[in-house]
């Protein structure tokens, strides 16, 4: 994703230099918050905290680039946000096929077998039990 967002800024930078129009030297406040967050975080929290913020910065993004894609005049500056468009819908397709790993496949199963109703403990016992046999080696 890294190598796609550079190779996307350089294009932009250079269609941007064309037409005139300065580029931001800092991040915006919003993204260096939620930068400062990311760095404070690791393991599990860090990759729960990226994941929805990515999903959420592409969805964004890519709604922004389909508006400057349906007004855009130039036809540089268009070629260069249908190819961001293109790499946004890329980036959001492997996000959603990511492996589940066998951790959160349990917490799944976890929270699938907690919020099935139970009438009798005999009974949740033989409607859980394929759940259960999912939770073995968990």
């Amino acid at each position: 994703m890294v190598d796609d967002h550079t190779a996307l800024n350089k294009g932009m930078a250079s269609v941007a230099d064309s037409l005139g129009v300065l580029l931001p030297k800092k991040m915006p406040k919003d993204d260096q918050a939620e930068y400062d967050r990311l760095n404070g975080l690791s393991g599990k929290d860090f990759d729960t905290e990226y994941l929805t913020y990515i999903v959420k910065a592409h969805r964004q993004d890519l709604h922004a680039f389909y508006m400057e894609a349906s007004l855009a005049a130039d036809p540089t500056l268009q070629t260069e946000v249908l190819k961001g468009m293109f790499t946004m819908h890329q980036h959001l397709g492997m996000i959603s096929r990511r492996p589940r790993t066998r951790e959160s496949l349990c917490r799944h199963v976890r929270r699938a077998r907690c919020k099935r109703p139970r009438r009798n403990s005999a009974q949740a016992g033989k409607s859980h039990k394929r759940y259960e046999e999912g939770l073995r080696g968990c």
